[in-house]
C-alpha cells in the first residue's frame, strides 16, 4: 500500500471515530466503498466520498473540526462540505429524505433519488478500519447513471473499470 492510500485509510478511520462518536449517520460511497465491500484496497483513490444526513451536517462539521480537519469554502454549500485532513480530501454530501425514505442530495442533484435500501448495507472493514457503506447495487447504479445527470460528467476509464468490478462483486 502506498503512502497516499495509507493516509486515506487513516483519515477514514479518524472520520469514523469522529462521526460515529458524534452520533452522525454517514456512509462511504465511490471507490472507497467498493474497496470496503471487497475488504481490501483494490486501486488508488483521489479522495474519500461520504454521505451525511443533512440534519446531522452541523454536528458532523463540529466533530471533524474538533479533530483538526480544515473546512474550506465550497461553491454549493447546500449540497455538501469538503473537509481536509493530513493532505486528504473528504467530500461530504448531504442527504435529505422524503416520506418514503428515498434520499437525494439537495441543490443541483435534487431530482436524482435513491431508495432507502441503499443505505442499509452492513458496515464493512479493511483491516482494523470499519465504516458504513452504500450498498453494492447503489454503487453500481450511481456509477452507471452519473453521466446521465444534468451535472454529471462522461465516464472515465476508472469508472468503466469500477462498473465491471461492481458487476463481478454482485455475481
Amino acid at each position: 500500500m502506498d503512502d497516499a492510500t495509507s493516509a486515506q485509510l487513516r483519515v477514514i478511520n479518524k472520520l469514523a471515530a469522529a462521526l460515529d462518536g458524534a452520533g452522525v449517520a454517514w456512509w462511504l460511497f465511490g471507490g472507497w466503498a467498493m474497496d470496503f465491500h471487497a475488504g481490501d484496497v483494490t486501486r488508488p483513490h483521489d479522495d474519500i466520498e461520504v454521505f451525511v444526513q443533512a440534519g446531522d451536517a452541523e454536528r458532523a462539521r463540529a466533530a471533524v473540526v474538533e479533530r483538526g480537519y480544515a473546512v474550506p469554502a465550497v461553491m454549493h454549500p447546500e449540497e455538501g462540505q469538503t473537509f481536509l485532513k493530513d493532505g486528504v480530501e473528504v467530500g461530504a454530501w448531504y442527504l435529505e429524505r422524503d416520506t418514503s425514505g428515498a434520499a437525494h442530495v439537495p441543490g443541483r442533484w435534487a431530482s436524482w433519488r435513491w431508495p432507502a435500501a441503499w443505505f442499509e448495507a452492513p458496515r464493512r472493514r479493511i483491516g482494523d478500519v470499519e465504516a458504513p457503506v452504500l450498498a453494492l447495487d447503489g454503487l453500481l447504479e450511481m456509477k452507471q447513471r452519473f453521466a446521465e445527470q444534468p451535472h454529471g460528467a462522461p465516464l472515465r476509464e476508472k469508472d468503466i473499470d469500477d462498473i465491471e468490478r461492481l458487476r463481478r462483486m454482485m455475481g
